[in-house]
């Protein structure tokens, strides 16, 4: 918590506001589930790349953990009309 604040007061967001909000747990359970989704989807580097046809579950998406090289990227959105 320490730490989050520190960081809003640095970027200028409002400490006291921060605080309270972290202390009310408003957030905790999106991070919750947000990491649950992220295990589940096998995501393990920032950044994440999902590529999915639009309407697929997020479950279906092809995972590129960390960066791709543009030319890589490129293949990998051309090849995805020929998804299987």
């Amino acid at each position: 918590t320490k730490k989050w604040l520190e960081l809003a007061a640095t970027t200028g967001l409002d400490r006291q506001a921060m605080e309270q909000a972290l202390n009310a747990g408003h957030f905790e359970k999106a991070v919750m589930d947000d990491q649950q989704l992220a295990q589940k989807l096998g995501l393990r580097a920032v950044p994440v790349l999902l590529l999915r046809r639009s309407g697929e579950a997020l479950e279906d998406a092809r995972v590129f953990n960390g960066t791709l090289p543009f030319d890589r990227l490129s293949q990998e959105i051309d090849a995805l009309a020929t998804w299987a």
